[in-house]
């Protein structure tokens, strides 16, 4: 295996290990933590790495979904995402934006939506485990 392979199992090896060692409680704290840090008041947050950690967190509970048979998730990190998808879709739709900055907006929505759609098929597929009895 050449350096780089090396490096991302290394990195998928500390994902994991990171995961188990946090709950989903603390989770959903980082993401809101992360959401405050966004410094949505620089009309050029869409580019910031507050955002970009903010999004990756949702990734981060979405991991844990799949690691555990949790089925619950907290109203206060959900309520994060409704702000950050609105924002960024009112971006998205303002004609009077630099294009460049529709198009991060556009680019970030989707990536936050990819997120949530991991949690919410994450969750989902545990809730379906625990009908049928797994």
């Amino acid at each position: 295996m050449d350096e780089e392979t090396l490096r991302l199992i290394a990195r998928v090896d500390m994902e994991d290990i990171f995961l188990t060692d946090q709950n989903r409680s603390q989770l959903e704290d980082r993401i809101i933590e992360l959401a405050e840090s966004v410094p949505v008041e620089d009309s050029n947050w869409p580019h910031s790495q507050q955002l970009d950690q903010f999004i990756d967190a949702w990734y981060d509970l979405g991991r844990y979904y799949a690691a555990h048979s949790d089925t619950v998730i907290g109203v206060e990190a959900v309520s994060e995402y409704v702000n950050f998808a609105r924002l960024l879709r009112r971006l998205m739709c303002d004609s009077t934006l630099d294009p460049g900055l529709r198009q991060q907006a556009e680019d970030q929505m989707l990536a936050l939506e990819g997120g949530m759609e991991k949690v919410i098929f994450e969750a989902v597929s545990n809730l379906n485990n625990l009908d049928s009895g797994s």
